[in-house]
């Protein structure tokens, strides 16, 4: 079995998902941040339980959307 350098497999992974590097790096980037954010107001609601009820399911939602959006499919 061949083994791929790094360098081929980070471009394999770009073109397999039809982006050049900066535009993984931003939706990569973007998606990180949507579950940072809901990762907070989930540990939050865990405290106060009354409060921030659908934050995190809607954060969750968005990411759904976003990545069915992504037109390669693995």
């Amino acid at each position: 079995m061949k083994q791929k350098s790094v360098r081929n497999y980070l471009a394999s992974h770009l073109e397999d998902n039809g982006m050049g590097y900066i535009e993984h790096m931003i939706f990569a980037i973007k998606i990180s941040w949507i579950f940072l954010s809901a990762s907070i107001l989930l540990g939050i609601h865990a405290l106060l339980p009354f409060i921030l009820v659908d934050c995190a399911s809607k954060r969750i939602k968005k990411i759904n959307s976003l990545l069915e959006l992504d037109p390669v499919q693995e």
